[in-house]
């Protein structure tokens, strides 16, 4: 027999399924067969491949936390392991974060109008495409706190813990974002709600924490190799950072000359988001007191969680990057007007929007708007642009829509390629651009597929340890960031590279020119 909470619970999943569902199939319907990313996309790509063929992510190639790897493979035993069916695998994880994203809308707004609103500009903030794996763990993330703030009892400390744990799994940083997030919103309950029960509730969310985790760690124990890996993995990433570093685009400063005015500002008041919201929030958060805590649900989860995920963007401040860690501060932006509102005490639990909220929704629909237009790789047109029109390109047995100028590099490397390579021969490719592995059907020599970072004696003589028995290379050398020598594989990778004009020639001069290097070892 249905309780009367389930019965709530469903009515209000429904529309936000309903929404989320009709966002996510129109973005794939319409441009689940446009572009294909040269690095990062191709660096999932190979992955689940490989997991498919039955390697092991971190111990046999180089990726992130296993399970977003498994969760692309598991959909790839019914649909393969082309790009496409990667992308559908990404599009259903989408439709579960947009759906938790609409689920806290709800608690704003009823409306359909209104969940249609929101859905649509948390969704067209849901890029790059092989990155909607971290927006939509943040807006799971906010859920998950808004459920706790709003039921406070041991049970749901132990689903936040579950939680938490579980979205290790597909990533460390979300584990620790999570966690960090959940600290702080424990905290918040001890000793501004005054919560009781406080160390049962604790040790439920710690318990939690480990059964959620459970996974990686029984890799750990279970699968050899796996444990020294992942720690050998961690201590890399505390050493040299996670990310290359760029400046933050500061609104007075900004630096996207090429883009009209109007999608420049858009940008900047974006990245201008987090640097008050979230301040503003932690105030908020400081002056709540209990009879106000249900109006400000939304907005203490979204900052709770949104604060530690700006850390995503602060070293690496790109636009690509503030689009996987934004949703939290959108939320809580969409949240503000509900929190503000006057309602009498009757029609607390009606949630309505009121005029500042109408205006409010609409100027953020507007600024995402600007931003889609400037920075969304799928909203972009070729037209006019550099890389050209689409052009139909076949990608490992899928048709896909590529830009010209891309289109035009991956069939000159397939026909080298080809040409040059035998089909049983493995073939290294330095420094980033992964695709070309899964695009090429060849699987790499050496466990690193990235070469960004400047790298030590040992990890080069490592690297060149594994290329003993490897004939060929193709080092496309060109830096990660433009204008930055200094990250050129020759650079960061010195003593490979003499290796490889020592023990190499260049072979297909004339069809790959400088810095497109296809090396053959000598006799």
């Amino acid at each position: 027999m249905e309780t009367p909470e389930h019965t709530s619970f469903a009515r209000r999943l429904a529309p936000a399924a309903t929404v989320s569902l009709l966002l996510t199939v129109c973005i794939h319907v319409v441009w689940g067969d446009v572009a294909l990313g040269l690095a990062d996309e191709g660096f999932l790509w190979y992955g689940i491949q490989r997991v498919l063929e039955g390697q092991v992510p971190l111990r046999d190639f180089q990726s992130y936390e296993p399970g977003r790897y498994y969760w692309g493979a598991a959909w790839g035993l019914w649909r393969g392991d082309g790009v496409l069916a990667m992308r559908e695998a990404i599009a259903l994880f989408q439709w579960l974060g947009l759906t938790c994203g609409l689920l806290v809308c709800q608690r704003l707004s009823r409306h359909p109008l209104a969940l249609l609103l929101a859905g649509t500009i948390l969704a067209a903030w849901m890029f790059p495409r092989h990155k909607v794996f971290e927006s939509s763990i943040s807006m799971m993330a906010v859920l998950a706190a808004v459920r706790l703030l709003e039921q406070r009892t041991v049970r749901q400390h132990l689903l936040a813990g579950i939680f938490c744990g579980l979205m290790g799994c597909m990533g460390r940083n979300h584990g620790i974002y999570i966690a960090c997030g959940f600290t702080l919103l424990i905290a918040f309950t001890w000793f501004r709600l005054g919560d009781g029960d406080r160390w049962r509730k604790l040790g439920a969310w710690s318990a939690g924490i480990v059964v959620g985790f459970s996974p990686v760690l029984l890799m750990m124990v279970l699968v050899p190799g796996f444990g020294a890996a992942l720690i050998e993995n961690v201590l890399f990433f505390a050493e040299h950072g996670a990310n290359l570093s760029k400046p933050w685009p500061w609104l007075w400063a900004l630096p996207w000359a090429h883009l009209p005015v109007y999608q420049r500002i858009a940008i900047g008041i974006a990245f201008m988001i987090p640097l008050v919201v979230y301040p503003l929030g932690l105030v908020m958060a400081l002056r709540t007191r209990p009879a106000q805590l249900e109006r400000r649900t939304v907005l203490l989860g979204s900052v709770f969680m949104g604060v530690f995920y700006f850390h995503h963007v602060v070293e690496l401040s790109a636009t690509r990057h503030l689009a996987q860690c934004i949703h939290p501060g959108l939320l809580a932006l969409l949240a503000l007007p509900w929190t503000f509102s006057g309602a009498r005490k009757s029609d607390r639990m009606k949630p309505v929007l009121g005029r500042f909220g109408v205006v409010l929704w609409c100027l953020l629909g507007l600024m995402t708007l600007g931003v889609a237009e400037g920075a969304h790789p799928l909203l972009k047109t070729p037209k006019n642009r550099t890389e050209g029109a689409f052009v139909q390109l076949d990608v490992a047995g899928d048709e896909l829509r590529v830009g010209a100028k891309p289109a035009q590099l991956l069939a000159l490397v397939k026909r080298v390629v080809e040409r040059q390579v035998p089909p049983d021969e493995s073939i290294f490719i330095a420094p980033f651009y992964s695709t070309l592995y899964p695009f090429l059907g060849r699987t790499s020599p050496v466990w690193r597929l990235y070469f960004l970072w400047e790298a030590d004696d040992e990890t080069q003589d490592e690297i060149i340890a594994n290329l003993t028995d490897v004939n060929w290379a193709l080092i496309i050398d060109e830096p990660p960031i433009k204008h930055r020598a200094d990250l050129k594989f020759d650079a960061t990778h010195a003593r490979v590279w003499a290796y490889l004009k020592r023990e190499f020639e260049i072979v297909e001069p004339r069809a790959l020119s400088p810095p497109r290097f296809l090396f053959k070892r000598r006799n």
